[in-house]
């Protein structure tokens, strides 16, 4: 009488009505109200980093290429990931790219400045050049010091 049936099964969910019958699989949705001129289709997010990119927060690379852009942005991401595989316990906030030309200058803000540095430069200049050895270009590493450097350390969750 009132029970409820626990092999009850869900109500269909209401379905989205397409244009033409059958055309599910070929486009997009419409979301409108049936108004054909009107025709809105469901779009995608943007990060909210790209929005704020250039206004509040600046470039992490700043270079222009015309010909080698997939190029330089395979050595930037090749150039990040060494340096932040290298350098764990460094507390590396973050790591700015400029080039020009055939110069590589890379700027790498940490909390301690003397892993990075290392006795008598060793290691900074061990890191420069690998990075030499893998683009062929020369580089400049240079290191920042950071005063409040707990607040912007990435975690590292790898």
């Amino acid at each position: 009488m009132g029970r409820s049936r626990t092999d009850a099964q869900a109500v269909p969910p209401a379905r989205v009505r397409t244009r033409h019958a059958g055309s599910e699989a070929h486009g997009a949705r419409d979301v409108g109200r049936g108004d054909d001129r009107r025709r809105e289709l469901v779009g995608h997010k943007v990060h909210p980093y790209g929005f704020r990119l250039g206004v509040i927060y600046p470039w992490k690379s700043n270079w222009y290429a015309k010909r080698d852009y997939a190029e330089h942005l395979h050595e930037d991401i090749w150039i990040r990931k060494h340096i932040r595989s290298r350098l764990t316990r460094a507390g590396i906030s973050s790591i700015d790219i400029e080039r020009k030309g055939d110069q590589i200058w890379v700027f790498i803000r940490t909390a301690r400045p003397g892993i990075v540095i290392g006795r008598k430069g060793a290691e900074v200049d061990r890191l420069r050049k690998d990075i030499e050895r893998y683009t062929k270009k020369r580089v400049d590493v240079k290191v920042e010091d950071m005063n409040q450097a707990s607040s912007e350390v990435r975690p590292e969750t790898d």
